[in-house]
């Protein structure tokens, strides 16, 4: 990562086959890092396919927790990017704004909301084409993605659960 400590990290898990849900992490070591997720419709009158958002927002210290949080909350794979203060700031706030909207798969949905930011921020980002946050995900893992500036990090495997039977823990 960036040694002066402002980045992004864009992360992903698969949610059902063909489709994932994308969130970030924005900020450094010295000030802590922003976890913002759109997570879909909060009521599930309409299946979750539109209506008030249900919204995460979390500070995390430092990159190495970043890793473990996102590992605990099933993320499998991310991206970062370097970004001045400045931008960790407007990435923040577009991000946050774009969460709080109403939800809607098309139009306003969790890769919409990543993608928001990165626009206020000026961070390249191939978003604009992309509705399925499956595709911003192949955007970060291809040549055009790398050339953007975007890298992958590893995202540490969470461990399994404890046994209840186990009396040794």
């Amino acid at each position: 990562m960036d040694p002066t400590g402002t980045d992004e990290i864009t992360v992903y898990r698969q949610i059902a086959p063909g489709a994932d849900h994308e969130a970030k992490y924005v900020g450094n070591d010295k000030t802590g890092w922003t976890y913002v997720s759109k997570d879909g419709a909060a009521t599930s009158s309409t299946f979750g396919f539109s209506g008030p958002s249900a919204v995460t927002i979390a500070h995390v210290d430092n990159a190495a927790d970043v890793a473990k949080d996102a590992a605990g909350r099933g993320y499998t794979s991310g991206f970062f990017h370097t970004e001045s203060s400045q931008q960790d700031s407007k990435n923040i706030t577009a991000t946050e704004a774009a969460a709080k909207t109403d939800y809607n798969l098309a139009t306003a949905n969790c890769g919409q909301t990543a993608q928001a930011g990165d626009k206020a921020a000026g961070v390249p980002h191939d978003g604009d084409k992309n509705v399925n946050p499956r595709d911003d995900h192949n955007y970060m893992q291809s040549k055009q993605g790398a050339k953007d500036g975007w890298s992958p990090v590893k995202v540490p495997t969470p461990p399994p659960p404890p046994d209840p039977k186990d009396k040794n823990r």
